[in-house]
């Protein structure tokens, strides 16, 4: 699977789980706090593969009502990134870890898919 596919698997699995949100009728504090979670890390390791400070803090907890927002702003920065050079020309430190190879960065996402699918499976 190329870079874009998972870029755009995963940003259909982010509208989807946004959808999911828009449309519930109860509170789930629990469930928001883990989406919370998973697009601070996007906005995380996009800012900092550009050498940028990241807005937010690992954990920082954001409104249902601002996940679509936050969502399309983290994919156009991945994008960004992207087009500036691929991933496998890449050599930076991501979070604790340095993602050096394609590789590396296939396993990242296929780890975030995973807990896309423990989030969605909570919904």
């Amino acid at each position: 699977m190329r870079e874009e596919e998972i870029i755009n698997y995963t940003e259909l699995a982010d509208q989807r789980i946004i959808e999911i949100f828009k449309l519930a009728t109860t509170e789930m504090p629990d469930a928001e706090r883990l989406f919370s979670h998973v697009l601070n890390a996007q906005h995380i390791w996009a800012q900092r593969i550009s050498g940028k400070k990241p807005l937010y803090g690992v954990w920082d907890i954001h409104h249902k009502e601002n996940f679509e927002r936050i969502a399309v702003e983290n994919f156009k920065l991945i994008r960004a990134v992207l087009k500036e050079s691929p991933l496998d020309k890449k050599n930076c430190t991501a979070t604790h870890k340095v993602f050096s190879t394609k590789t590396d960065w296939m396993k990242f996402y296929f780890i975030y898919l995973i807990i896309l699918l423990i989030i969605a499976d909570r919904l």
